[in-house]
């Protein structure tokens, strides 16, 4: 019992020390911004000052997710293992078109949070993570636990999944 007793304490002073800190908590890093945008944004795993998503994210929309999976297969070789004029001329047209816009707070909103559409979405999180220099774990279960303040940013959630794991 006094083994037990000598081993819960000290996990019980941790999580009250960690309460207590991310109930004080104000401010953010971007990186922790980085990793909420990364585990729960569909177009892309940066927030962009123009549009949604960077030129290839938007040459990939347009061509290669937005069409059935055996046009989908010819595209991504027609553009992305062929080095096409064609590809070179889109990218230039949407890198011309680009220009810094003013985001709302629905837009950040979506950045950091989850939506409807991409519950469990694991693809997208790869995807974003493919991009990244990151193993992909972390960032599916942020992905997960995001689920539960479904639409809403909380800096709880990675708070709940570091507290899981110091436990």
């Amino acid at each position: 019992m006094k083994e037990k007793i000598k081993f819960i304490i000290p996990i019980i002073l941790i999580i009250i020390v960690m309460t207590i800190f991310i109930n004080q908590k104000h401010g953010f890093h971007e990186d922790e911004m980085f990793s909420y945008g990364s585990s729960n944004y569909k177009y892309d795993n940066v927030y962009r000052k123009y549009g949604k998503r960077e030129e290839v994210n938007e040459l990939l929309a347009q061509k290669v997710f937005n069409a059935n999976i055996f046009q989908s297969i010819k595209n991504l070789k027609h553009y992305f293992v062929d080095n096409t004029e064609e590809k070179d001329k889109i990218l230039n047209e949407i890198v011309e078109k680009q220009t810094p816009i003013w985001k709302t707070k629905e837009e950040a909103k979506e950045y950091l949070s989850i939506q409807k559409e991409d519950i469990l979405n694991y693809k997208m999180v790869y995807y974003n993570q493919a991009r990244d220099v990151h193993p992909p774990l972390f960032y599916f279960l942020v992905h997960t636990v995001s689920i539960l303040f479904y639409n809403n940013f909380s800096k709880y959630i990675i708070f709940i999944i570091n507290l899981i794991f110091v436990i």
